[in-house]
């Protein structure tokens, strides 16, 4: 994503990074990332990893979505139909374990699950775990959930923090795999 929050498409390892991004969390991976690569100067071999979502025993969506979805709490925003890049936390093991054998210092690698998804078809997965359906789920357009992430992080960070849009903006957008 952007600094504007707009998708980019076919990125790879050598696409630009956006320390400035307009999400704090991202700007901050950004940043660490830099800090990170800026110690190959003195000597080090460094390696960035960068996992997009990821999920596995005790995951916050594992944990989260089936309650969500079982009491009525969660909703699509455009009915989840974007892709969805995803990272088993036991791949993350394996690329750590490569970059630490094998990985060429002062390099990013984006490391992913193999299958395509969208995010629709991610949580069906998850909700399927628990015996839940998600096709009486409901949906939104992201214009509205956007006005509505505004307006209640309006309410309750008094306007100084964007939590819910943030959060929006980071989560309901394409976020496709790595080619």
């Amino acid at each position: 994503m952007d600094e504007a929050g707009s998708t980019i498409r076919n990125a790879d390892e050598t696409s630009p990074t956006f320390p400035e991004h307009f999400s704090a969390y991202l700007a901050s991976k950004v940043r660490a990332e830099l800090l990170v690569m800026s110690a190959k100067e003195i000597g080090f071999r460094t390696v960035s990893l960068r996992p997009p979502a990821i999920w596995g025993p005790g995951d916050p969506y594992s944990r989260g979505l089936p309650g969500a979805i079982r009491t009525g709490r969660f909703a699509f925003v455009d009915r989840g139909d974007y892709a969805f890049a995803t990272c088993h936390v036991d791949n993350v093991v394996e690329a750590v374990e490569c970059s630490l054998e094998r990985g060429e210092g002062g390099r990013a690698f984006f490391i992913c699950d193999r299958d395509r998804q969208t995010f629709r078809e991610f949580v069906a997965s998850i909700a399927a775990l628990k015996g839940l359906s998600i096709e009486k789920l409901g949906s939104m357009p992201y214009w509205r959930a956007s006005a509505i992430g505004w307006a209640l992080d309006a309410v309750w960070a008094g306007g100084s923090q964007i939590l819910l849009v943030n959060l929006l903006l980071t989560t309901t957008v394409e976020i496709p795999l790595p080619m």
